[in-house]
């Protein structure tokens, strides 16, 4: 039995994509389908490594090459161009996830635990957490902490009292706080979880 060579199949697609482009036949997009759905979910399975995610970026491949197929002259690899609609998911599903974690880090928890903005069982699990791991980070740090939420001094009063500047104060209240974050977010995730 022979088999096709490369540009024998890229004929055939292309053959295949220019049937569908004219007659939206939707037995040629699943033949394309069929052809090309394994290599690009191992594709984009070696990328992302999670087998949801995985199917989830395949099957929304397929959906953009169905939407622009119409649109497609021709090609010179119809797996190039849906390896290249998968990569660029993947590119964007990585940058989702780095912003999700980067949203995380820098202060979306820090916000919700606002002590003047936030309701009372925010307030509740802030001072949890807190009494829970502050024993865990450095003296200094955990005076500042104490001053500043349990005894509620100004910033003006703990300037005073630590001879810091307003901004070097909150940079150190703030520094002091991603620390209690940094250990308690194993801890936050899984509260937001259930």
């Amino acid at each position: 039995m022979k088999t096709l060579s490369t540009i024998e199949k890229n004929k055939i697609d292309n053959a295949v994509i220019v049937f569908f482009s004219n007659t939206n036949n939707e037995q040629a997009f699943s033949s394309i389908y069929k052809n090309y759905y394994q290599k690009v979910y191992a594709f984009v399975i070696s990328k992302v490594k999670s087998i949801v995610t995985a199917q989830d970026i395949t099957q929304e491949c397929f959906i953009k090459a169905h939407q622009y197929f119409s649109t497609i002259k021709q090609l010179s690899s119809l797996k190039s161009w849906l390896f290249s609609i998968a990569n660029n998911l993947c590119l964007n599903y990585f940058k989702k996830v780095k912003q999700e974690q980067k949203s995380v880090k820098s202060g979306n928890i820090e916000l919700r635990l606002n002590l003047k903005e936030s309701s009372e069982d925010l307030k509740e699990f802030f001072f949890a957490i807190l009494d829970k791991y502050l024993p865990k980070i450095k003296l200094e740090d955990q005076q500042l902490l104490i001053n500043k939420y349990i005894e509620q001094k100004s910033y003006e009063e703990l300037s005073a009292q630590l001879k810091l500047s307003h901004s070097a104060l909150k940079m150190r209240i703030k520094r002091a706080k991603e620390q209690i974050y940094t250990l308690a977010l194993p801890e936050i995730k899984q509260e937001l979880s259930y």
